[in-house]
């Protein structure tokens, strides 16, 4: 519709043209727009004029003036825009000129400083007329003056400030140009008052008071002057050392506020009992306090989310982050586990014990012994919830643990006094159920039960991988956890027998784990059974793990036999072990020995069961630097046991041994001689075998019997143990008072 009304206007236009000049006049003309140059729009009632003829644009900006030939220089003029002059040539050949006008917004410039420091004001907001600018970095701002009325500026922090609307008119000369910078000063706005002290309103000094857009400190005076506050924002008193408060500033011009000191007052007591905790540090921000007896203390000046770290000797450490409490009660862990062991019958200390300390969670226990005064300590352990504490020749105790800091252990003697299950009677219960009447009747206190015999056979289904290759579970024989739990509701010790390195099915099944002859075959010896090589890890490992095994089903003690290398034949001594087949000498065959106590001693530490081993009654006569071709020493072996039991019978000994031509006939000599030998080399708790039974044209009886109960209880020994390989016994010799009502005994020998 506006195309055609302006080709309609030029078409008028031409029309008159051509009959004027068919008159012989010539007119011509000039037409187009005037537009915003900003924005393009068209622009109404401007001055399109030459001299002074002018017209004015319509609504559309459409404008049309006609003119004589020839250039001629207009003018268009609209108030609150820049004049614009332009020039405009019409002729014959160009009789109407189109041509659109733009023109330029007149712009009011100027500069905004901070009236207290003099620097440029950035971000303010420039209002003029319904338009709008903001004030750069350098304070500078240019804002359209299309429509003239007061300059409004505002800024964050600063008092609204004003130019009149005559002063701006009076900024522009008539064609629209700047005749001065609107420069302005902005005043901040000042808050001021008081911070005093929430007790007593005492002045404070080095008071934090801030805004999102400023902050101070009070000065002696507790006074302050803050400048540039705005109103709905929060101002903050306080900071570092007092807490803060919040107040609003709604263009108040004073504000006094009341702060406290920044303080949390710390209660700490003991997790367990609920005691109050004296001497703990509470350290934070570099600062660090102490409670006193109270468990209390004040940390002061402490700001939230500032880390918190509580220790106290003995305890487990705390840590927290401040969140603004005034008040903090926290409880303490001990961490620390400490406490003696005891005999229970005199109080005197128990050495060298093994504490085993459960915690909640834990999978193993940890371990600690005790000294020399029978006291024990952790330290950095948590969540304790129970200790078992094994030391030989005494009870072992399992007991909970209601404070850490007292975990003391009152522990019964103990001296094994019993008979020995052979293998073969497992598959017969009541037979086995008669031996331990039979113990119990006569004031005994314990059995041993081979649970890996000499033939290797084991008495429990193991899950072990090579004990069911080799199909080494006999099935015949009794449930052993219901034994051990016999054995327990009756008061009697049960101890499991593992023969070690003599096992006919490991090494028949695996003979690359066996001993060897020179020639590479198999060795075996006069029972035609097969030995496992001592220095394999493999065959170590095995019988580590049937120990493991063993205590699992609640035996209270796991002892070893065959701790040795065979003995058995001619050449004994030349067999062949490992995979390239060395021959082992007295320095490799020790060493193995010992490895392999030390490695299961490790393994048995953590569980219940003791540890004990079986030695020749020989052993303890042989000194260190010999082990009689089979790796057995005292040194090697005893310091890795709880209990060290050598087969103490004086038929077995040779004649002509210690002297005595024939000494099966001495057996208090033997015994004593061979306990007092032993205990002479070791530390460790001695409890030898002694024989029942009697052999090779000597006949024991009740008298033989106790002879070597006396020999053994003289020279010391706790405990001991009777050996019968059909595991038949008579009472007579049992009772714990048969020795003392038996007259013609023996007495200590003299050992100079």
């Amino acid at each position: 519709m506006r195309r055609c009304w302006f080709a309609c206007g030029v078409l008028v236009t031409l029309l008159l043209a051509g009959i004027l000049s068919g008159c012989g006049r010539a007119e011509f003309a000039v037409s187009g727009r005037v537009l915003d140059r900003a924005t393009g729009e068209p622009l109404s009632d401007a001055q399109v004029s030459l001299g002074r003829r002018g017209v004015q644009s319509d609504s559309d900006g459409f404008f049309s003036l006609p003119l004589k030939g020839g250039s001629h220089q207009l003018q268009a003029a609209l108030p609150g825009y820049l004049t614009q002059a332009f020039t405009a040539t019409v002729s014959a050949e160009t009789p109407l000129l189109e041509t659109d006008v733009h023109l330029d917004r007149r712009t009011l410039r100027g500069t905004l400083t901070d009236a207290r420091t003099g620097e440029p004001v950035a971000g303010a907001t420039v209002a003029l007329g319904g338009a709008e600018a903001e004030s750069g970095a350098d304070g500078a701002f240019g804002v359209d003056a299309v429509a003239f009325g007061p300059l409004r500026v505002s800024a964050a922090g600063y008092l609204p400030a004003e130019w009149p609307q005559a002063d701006v008119e009076a900024s522009f000369d008539r064609s629209g140009q700047a005749t001065r910078s609107a420069d302005m000063t902005l005043t901040p706005r000042v808050l001021s008052g008081a911070v005093t002290s929430v007790n007593g309103g005492t002045p404070l000094a080095g008071v934090s008071v801030s805004t999102a857009l400023g902050a101070t400190q009070t000065d002696e005076a507790g006074r302050y002057e803050l400048a540039y506050v705005e109103p709905g924002t929060p101002v903050v008193f306080g900071g570092t050392e007092y807490r803060t408060v919040e107040v609003d500033y709604e263009g108040q011009e004073t504000q006094d506020a009341a702060v406290e000191p920044w303080a949390v007052a710390f209660s700490i007591t003991d997790a367990t009992g609920g005691a109050a905790l004296a001497g703990v540090s509470v350290e934070a921000g570099g600062q660090a306090v102490e409670t006193d007896a109270s468990g209390a203390a004040v940390l002061n000046g402490v700001m939230p989310e500032t880390p918190i770290t509580v220790r106290l000797d003995g305890y487990g450490e705390v840590s927290v982050v401040y969140a603004g409490e005034r008040d903090y009660a926290l409880t303490l862990e001990r961490s620390r586990l400490q406490g003696t062991l005891t005999r229970a019958e005199d109080g005197a200390p128990v050495a060298n014990g093994l504490v085993q300390v459960f915690t909640a969670g834990g999978d193993e226990p940890l371990l600690v012994r005790s000294d020399a005064e029978g006291r024990f300590l952790l330290e950095d352990v948590g969540n304790v919830e129970s200790i078992t504490v094994k030391a030989p020749g005494y009870r072992r105790v399992s007991q909970p643990v209601t404070d850490m800091l007292a975990a003391d252990v009152a522990l019964e003697p103990f001296a094994f006094r019993g008979v020995y299950i052979p293998f073969g009677l497992l598959p017969l219960p009541d037979t086995v159920y008669g031996i331990l009447d039979l113990v119990e009747s006569t004031g005994m206190n314990g059995v041993v039960v081979d649970v890996k015999g000499d033939w290797a056979r084991i008495a429990w289904d193991s899950p072990n991988p090579v004990a069911q290759e080799i199909e080494a579970y006999s099935p015949y024989g009794m449930d052993l956890r219901e034994l051990v739990d016999e054995c327990h509701r009756r008061g009697i010790y049960v101890v499991g027998r593992i023969v070690v390195f003599k096992d006919e099915l490991l090494g028949k099944a695996k003979p690359e784990w066996a001993a060897k002859r020179p020639d590479g075959s198999l060795y075996t010896d006069y029972e035609g059974l097969a030995w496992v090589d001592p220095f394999l890890q493999e065959v170590r490992d095995y019988n580590i793990a049937l120990a493991v095994e063993v205590a699992e089903l609640g035996f209270d003690e796991v002892q070893l036999d065959y701790l040795r290398f065979p003995s058995d034949g001619a050449g004994v001594l030349r067999l062949l072990y490992g995979a390239d087949g060395v021959e082992a000498d007295f320095d490799t065959r020790t060493a193995a020995m010992e490895e392999f106590c030390a490695q299961i001693y490790a393994a048995m530490e953590r569980t219940p069961a003791f540890l004990s081993a079986d030695i020749f009654g020989l052993t303890p006569f042989v000194g260190a630097s010999a082990d009689m071709g089979i790796g057995q020493r005292v040194e090697d072996i005893a310091p890795h046991m709880d209990y060290v039991s050598p087969m103490a019978y004086p038929t077995t000994y040779a004649p002509g041994t210690l002297g005595f031509a024939n000494p099966g006939r001495e057996p208090y000599q033997f015994v004593y001689r061979t306990v007092h030998a032993l205990r002479e080399r070791t530390d460790t708790i001695v409890r030898p075998w002694l024989q029942y039974y009697s052999i090779g044209g000597i006949y024991y009886g009740t008298f033989e019997f106790l002879e070597q109960r006396k020999g053994a209880e003289d020279a010391g020994a706790v405990g001991w143990i009777w050996w019968n390989a059909r595991g038949q016994y008579e009472p007579d010799a049992l009772y714990p008072d048969a020795v003392a009502n038996t007259p013609g005994l023996s007495s200590p020998p003299s050992m100079d």
